[in-house]
């Protein structure tokens, strides 16, 4: 059954297009990604199925009596009361119910109504239909409900009590989205709501959404948040909405699949016109003009594939290490940071070396961003000291952003850090997509993306072989998320950054510290390693001498893991090396079974004994190979 029906939908923006004609079904039990780069629509589609906007052209039609529900990006809640009373309207209608039935319990213990039977039993009635509908709409469980919302978005008992108004931003947006999923709507329209978030709050939220019986149309740049729970991606593109089955990764399989099919069919429809238009033109007045007039009117009736769009224009990234710095690049020594006489963050020893990569996680308020900005040397810990190695050159990006000034234009931010001409300024900031007059734009009406764009571009200039990153993609769409990706596993600095997008983090940590409560966890592997070493902790509990022998060796552990990741770098650099020479040798191959090499005897003898060499130096990799791939297994059986 179809739940929403989108027929040759057009909307425009001032005079601008924005998206359109587009046209797409959803059905019930669908639930729908929404993806496309900053600035194609998505919202502006979000709110036409809502009902809060109309299209410029074609029609957006919802099945009867569906209920819909959506949470915009930015919410303002007019709400005089508790966060608890806030959540509780969620479920209003139960609580009318709860209310009317706490009356008729009432009554019904009244003596005058006792007295009167025809009273009584029409009581009696009004309580069972009353009651049967509280228990259908899960009454009982309403409460409980409610507060596993709450709590699975990052809320605690203490702060139930809060007054809406005194919320923050990220607090308001969590307490809106845990009124909303509560409501049970047959249709969530959600517009990124893993912002705010942290890991654990996404991981709920990804659980919650998995098992909704309602259908969901998500708008998110969360690749790890769109593989676990939608079954379809409606991507905005080029004006179009492109439909593909699956999960996000498997539509980036089926998008590039279109577009090389697209790409075959226009290549083909052009070697046919260029084909007929030959033939008229040669035959046109000749003996075949019979033939030729019927080759026009064959081209006249051809329906014209349009070119395939070029990829749209994308960030480009290179970042540089500058100097190369000591072996130790930081340290940090019995550093705490006290606010309000209460302790936030507690490190006895943490050490960094040279070309590491961390990733900082955990819960909103654990501390992160004040670690992160201690070793960057713009906060004072209140006791302990942090150290730096030799040649250390530090790069910050912090999540708000705050290092930019908002009455200065984009050139200007760049004009003061860096001496570069304005014509290389110039063509710096295009790689970052700011263009034309874009560069004379005051940085207080950029949108957040742009903002973070600009921080990164800054960033770029300061060629830092330390690099402190707080959510470095935070407000960016996901090709300007793989595009600082791939900068950042190219960069041959040292990396320490926070983020709570698991694909990011995945990609590039090689190590991982877990910040809970001020308190740190120093973890060597990936998350997804850092993950599955939590869940076999979690499912297997240990006894207090065997938890003692185990934190006794993990050190050692640590040790064999770090051993490890070297010898599988090692035999990565082999395998890359191994492929390279394979592609020589098929190339001197090829040359040598062209006859025509054979007319210049010197340059046959070469190219055979180029031939010989590269052969040669094949067996000695692949002996190499041999000797590492073994290394490899005998360190991952003691890890």
């Amino acid at each position: 059954m179809s739940l929403v029906r989108l027929t040759e939908v057009t909307r425009f923006y001032g005079g601008r297009k924005v998206f359109g004609p587009v046209s797409a079904v959803m059905h019930t039990g669908d639930k729908i990604g929404l993806i496309g780069r900053n600035g194609v629509g998505k919202t502006t589609l979000l709110r036409l199925i809502a009902g809060l906007d109309e299209p410029d052209e074609g029609e957006v039609s919802l099945a009867a009596r569906a209920e819909v529900a959506f949470l915009a990006q930015g919410v303002a809640l007019g709400f005089d009361g508790s966060l608890w009373e806030y959540a509780l309207e969620a479920r209003s209608d139960t609580l009318r119910l709860a209310e009317r039935m706490r009356q008729l319990e009432a009554e019904m213990a009244d003596p005058s109504v006792h007295s009167d039977e025809a009273r009584l039993a029409g009581v009696l009635d009004e309580y069972a239909r009353v009651r049967g509908a509280f228990e259908q709409a899960d009454g009982y469980s309403s409460e409980a409900a409610i507060r596993a919302a709450l709590f699975g978005l990052g809320f605690r008992e203490d702060d139930l009590e809060l007054p809406v108004s005194a919320l923050s931003g990220g607090q308001k947006v969590r307490a809106a989205l845990a009124r909303l999923l509560c409501s049970s709507p047959d249709l969530l329209l959600l517009d990124e709501p893993t912002n705010h978030l942290d890991m654990a709050a996404i991981e709920w939220l990804e659980s919650y959404l998995k098992d909704y019986r309602g259908s969901l149309i998500v708008v998110s740049h969360d690749r790890s948040f769109l593989d676990s729970i939608v079954n379809r991606i409606w991507e905005l593109e080029e004006n179009q909405l492109y439909t593909y089955r699956g999960n996000y990764s498997a539509s980036r399989v089926m998008r590039e699949q279109r577009r090389e099919r697209a790409t075959k069919e226009f290549l083909a429809q052009q070697e046919r016109i260029a084909e007929l238009e030959a033939y008229v033109r040669r035959y046109r007045a000749g003996n075949r003009a019979t033939m030729a007039k019927s080759r026009q009117r064959a081209l006249e009736r051809m329906q014209i594939i349009d070119a395939p769009a070029r990829e749209e224009a994308a960030m480009r990234l290179r970042l540089s290490s500058g100097p190369r710095s000591g072996r130790e690049v930081v340290w940090l020594d019995d550093v705490s940071m006290v606010y309000d006489d209460k302790e936030v963050l507690r490190i006895d020893h943490l050490q960094v070396s040279r070309g590491e990569r961390v990733g900082i996680i955990g819960p909103n308020g654990s501390g992160k961003s004040t670690l992160i900005r201690i070793m960057a040397g713009l906060q004072t810990p209140t006791s302990g000291r942090v150290s730096y190695g030799k040649d250390v050159v530090i790069a910050h990006f912090s999540q708000e952003l705050r290092d930019l000034n908002p009455d200065l234009t984009v050139m200007e931010e760049l004009l003061q850090v860096s001496d570069l001409s304005f014509f290389e300024l110039h063509r710096h900031l295009a790689l970052f997509l700011f263009r034309g007059d874009d560069v004379h734009k005051k940085v207080g009406v950029l949108s957040g993306g742009e903002r973070n764009r600009l921080t990164l571009a800054k960033l770029v200039l300061c060629e830092a072989n330390l690099l402190l990153l707080d959510e470095p993609t935070n407000h960016l769409d996901i090709p300007s998320r793989e595009v600082v990706e791939s900068a950042l596993q190219e960069y041959p600095g040292t990396l320490v950054f926070v983020s709570h997008d698991r694909f990011f983090v995945n990609r590039l940590a090689k190590r991982i510290w877990h910040l809970v409560d001020g308190r740190l966890q120093d973890f060597v592997g990936t998350y997804e390693e850092f993950r599955a070493a939590q869940q076999v902790q979690t499912s297997e509990p240990e006894p207090s001498k065997k938890r003692a022998k185990r934190a006794a060796s993990d050190e050692e552990a640590m040790r064999r893991r770090q051993a490890l990741r070297r010898a599988q770098a090692e035999l990565e650099e082999l395998e890359q090396a191994i492929a390279e020479a394979e592609k020589q040798k098929q190339s001197l191959e090829e040359t040598l079974a062209d006859t025509a090499l054979y007319a210049d005897g010197k340059k046959a003898k070469q190219t055979a004994q180029a031939h010989r060499e590269i052969v040669a130096r094949l067996e000695m990799l692949y002996e190499q190979w041999e000797r590492q791939a073994s290394v490899v297994a005998d360190n991952a059986v003691d890890c």
